[in-house]
């Protein structure tokens, strides 16, 4: 696969509209990336300016990859059934000006609660759970950041994951497949940068790319494989409480 494609997607930002949010739209409003049962954290208008914005014209600038936004609401003691009742979909996108249409319009990462979580997902299939098949291999890097710089180190991973920033940090054969922002209940929140393949990372260079895109602030990070623990459901579902 060819750097070219992949390199220089990252773009500048549209300005952020005040907008009442409202419940999903109905099948027909134009969107159609939507998962069947679409989020209602973007409003009737932003789903409508999306649906237009993905096969706009050729200066809409396509992503090298579809990356799909998550919303997670971890309850506390929940069962299996809980975790996944509060993943939702937000929306897919393909663009450039798509990405920032979501960005923009939705709540900012320091408006949410303790226990809720943001996620973009390379393609349409994977979901931010180790559970899924196409994460079954792979792992994650996990940083702390204090509660005043998240919102901007979040801004960073999240362009440098569209715009393939990550490409020359890893190994042939692996890849930067999402990235999650999880906001805690202390001084602090977490950052992850999920890969497909855990055996690769030690050739990887990834937290060495972010630390160079925010030189101003300390990341300790530590990597966690998931293959050893998707046998055990427990153990996966505590996991976004781990990381205090």
């Amino acid at each position: 696969m060819a750097s070219s494609e992949r390199e220089g997607a990252a773009g500048a930002g549209q300005e952020e509209e005040e907008e009442e949010r409202s419940a999903a739209p109905e099948d027909g409003d134009g969107c159609e990336d939507l998962q069947p049962h679409p989020s209602s954290l973007l409003s009737r208008r932003t789903l409508d300016e999306l649906g237009q914005l993905q096969d706009a014209d050729p200066d809409n600038y396509k992503l090298h990859s579809s990356w799909a936004f998550w919303f997670e609401r971890s309850p506390k003691g929940g069962s299996a059934s809980d975790f996944f009742a509060n993943l939702r979909q937000i929306y897919v996108v393909k663009t450039i000006k798509a990405f920032w249409c979501v960005f923009n319009n939705l709540s900012p990462v320091d408006q949410l609660r303790e226990r809720e979580s943001y996620h973009l997902m390379r393609d349409t299939e994977r979901r931010p759970v180790w559970e899924d098949e196409l994460n079954a291999h792979g792992g994650m890097w996990s940083f702390r950041v204090k509660k005043e710089d998240t919102a901007a180190v979040w801004q960073e991973v999240l362009l440098a994951a569209i715009g393939e920033q990550f490409l020359h940090n890893m190994d042939t054969g692996d890849d930067v497949c999402g990235v999650s922002v999880r906001i805690r209940g202390f001084d602090h929140n977490v950052i992850q940068i999920w890969n497909m393949d855990s055996e690769q990372h030690s050739k990887s260079s990834v937290i060495q790319r972010v630390k160079e895109l925010i030189p101003s602030i300390e990341i300790n990070e530590f990597y966690q494989c998931m293959c050893p623990l998707l046998p055990s459901l427990s153990i996966l579902l505590s996991f976004p409480a781990v990381i205090t």
